[in-house]
């Protein structure tokens, strides 16, 4: 099994902070019992269809300290108005036949007007299970951390090249259902800027509370059950069950509770 999650981050910055960035990293390690052997930093040449820079980390205290010395940009601009962001991960090493590896956190730092996206990817297997308690640990964590959450979702998939589909792409000619699902999912969700609503329904999702009425708070509790929703610093966060019991197919096994969550959230 494999699960991923997707935080769409409201606050911008005109810098970036390295020690920011392995707080983050050691927050998932932390969640998740894991560990890295890399971290990655690649900025796009805004100008032409090529890396302006990409460089890599041991994830030891060395690379450390190499990293927390890098000048990194928020983000630079091409000869002709293109903006390129950063985009920093952490991982381990996979085979070189692997689009993954075991376990994959990266930050997208915003172009123009779009939101940080955290993407964490990750394969189920010897790492600790997600609670509707420490999802809710992870948002308030990053929030401390200066990364504003306006929305968010945990999925779970048995297909590993389905992780792309969450962010609009797409491995081979062929897509299953759900695949298709994500990428619609994905595509009205950038067509919205990436806020203030949820990327369709998945596992678990958050979203803003301000953004969501009280009537809107007590219909998602009355359909999912108040032991699924946590409310904390201007966040909602809410699962179709215990999230311990997450697998693949809780679409078709939970398809009239997301049908009612998706109808209250006008989706």
């Amino acid at each position: 099994m494999y699960c991923s999650l997707r935080f769409y981050v409201d606050k911008r910055t005109d810098s970036i902070s390295a020690e920011n960035i392995l707080r983050v990293f050691d927050l998932f390690a932390s969640v998740f019992d894991w560990s890295y052997d890399y971290i990655s930093y690649m900025l796009f040449d805004p100008d032409s269809d090529r890396m302006l820079i990409e460089k890599n980390y041991s994830f030891d205290s060395a690379g450390k300290k190499e990293f927390l010395s890098t000048d990194i940009p928020a983000g630079i601009m091409g000869r002709h108005g293109d903006f390129s962001s950063p985009i920093i991960a952490a991982s381990c090493r996979e085979k070189a036949t692997q689009l993954y590896s075991k376990q994959h956190i990266q930050i997208q730092y915003p172009i123009s007007t779009e939101p940080y996206i955290i993407r964490v990817d990750y394969s189920q297997k010897e790492t600790q299970l997600l609670t509707v308690q420490s999802y809710n640990t992870l948002i308030q964590s990053l929030c401390m951390c200066g990364f504003c959450m306006n929305n968010g979702f945990y999925h779970v998939y048995t297909n590993k090249n389905e992780a792309v589909t969450l962010d609009g792409g797409q491995i081979g000619s062929l897509l299953g259902y759900f695949g298709r699902l994500n990428l619609t999912n994905y595509l009205q969700h950038h067509k919205n800027g990436f806020r203030d609503r949820t990327m369709g329904i998945y596992y678990a999702n958050s979203i803003r509370s301000d953004l969501i009425s009280n009537q809107t708070l007590e219909a998602i509790e009355n359909i999912v059950g108040n032991s699924n929703v946590i409310l904390e610093n201007n966040i909602c966060s809410f699962s179709l069950g215990n999230m311990i019991n997450a697998r693949p197919g809780y679409r078709v096994r939970k398809a009239i509770v997301i049908k009612k969550l998706k109808s209250i959230l006008r989706l």
